[in-house]
């Protein structure tokens, strides 16, 4: 009789699985951001879903949530259910609601990759950055406006620094096809951005705050005994000889049962060889 087993039925959900945050976002960049950002973003919003459900050529649902970030966007968000993407025609009929607000920019949230670019003067500034690689690399889509990856005491009395610049689409260095921006009458070299916080461990030196890739480190750390690596074993050997004094020692009475039942055993074979063979 053939047994089939039972599957368990899915419970379904009243509330449907709800697309990612990234892919339901609308971002409207404003060229200064209002003094109460709070209130202003619960006033936008209202204007907004106002224009949503009393507008003719508008079939979609309001919007839920809407805030003002500090890098001057505005940024609404939609349904759970239901994609950004499907809010793109409407973007000019929001900017001439929202007319109050100077917005110089509107888009739907895209997946963006973050670079790191090395060699830019200290003298520029994120603006300038921003316009030097929209104006040399128009197939490049600038996320966001660049912002310094250290701070200004940190840049003090140096001619050049790093910038974080955000790309809109899902890409790798290797796919960008280039390894340099040539920005400011400068050769500026690309670096993948490694994101970490202050609980990132490192792999090399066991110290915490920073990735393996941005150790400065000259030797390896054991991670077990903090020593420097042992050489010619990837485990510590600290470890091993601490192990070695936990294991229990052998007793050699537990093993004389096993060879007195051997040796009878040989001794038994031989008996019954010299039997067999004998005249």
């Amino acid at each position: 009789m053939e047994v089939r087993s039972k599957k368990k039925a899915r419970k379904e959900t009243i509330l449907l699985k709800p697309y990612p945050m990234v892919d339901r976002l609308i971002i409207f960049s404003l060229t200064t951001a209002p003094n109460d950002r709070k209130e202003a973003a619960d006033r936008v919003l209202q204007v907004a879903n106002k224009t949503i459900t009393t507008h003719t050529d508008i079939e979609h649902l309001p919007l839920i949530l809407a805030n003002i970030t500090a890098t001057n966007n505005l940024v609404f968000t939609v349904a759970p259910q239901h994609l950004s993407t499907s809010y793109e025609p409407y973007l000019a009929i929001l900017e001439e609601a929202l007319h109050e607000f100077p917005i110089a920019s509107s888009r739907v949230s895209q997946r963006w990759t973050r670079f790191i670019v090395h060699g830019i003067p200290t003298t520029a500034t994120p603006e300038s950055a921003r316009t030097e690689i929209e104006s040399s690399y128009p197939s490049l889509r600038m996320g966001q406006t660049p912002h310094w990856l250290t701070s200004p005491e940190c840049r003090h009395g140096k001619e050049a620094s790093s910038m974080i610049v955000t790309f809109i689409g899902e890409m790798t260095k290797k796919s960008l096809g280039a390894t340099s921006l040539a920005i400011f009458n400068r050769e500026c070299t690309i670096a993948e951005y490694i994101t970490f916080s202050p609980a990132t461990q490192c792999n090399k030196c066991q110290a915490f705050g920073h990735p393996t890739q941005r150790c400065t480190a000259s030797n390896h750390t054991c991670a077990v005994c903090r020593t420097p690596p042992h050489q010619g074993s990837s485990v510590c050997d600290n470890e091993l000889q601490r192990r070695a004094l936990l294991q229990p020692r052998a007793d050699p009475l537990r093993q004389l049962p096993t060879t007195t039942q051997s040796l009878r055993l040989k001794l038994l074979h031989l008996y019954q060889d010299h039997v067999e063979n004998a005249p």
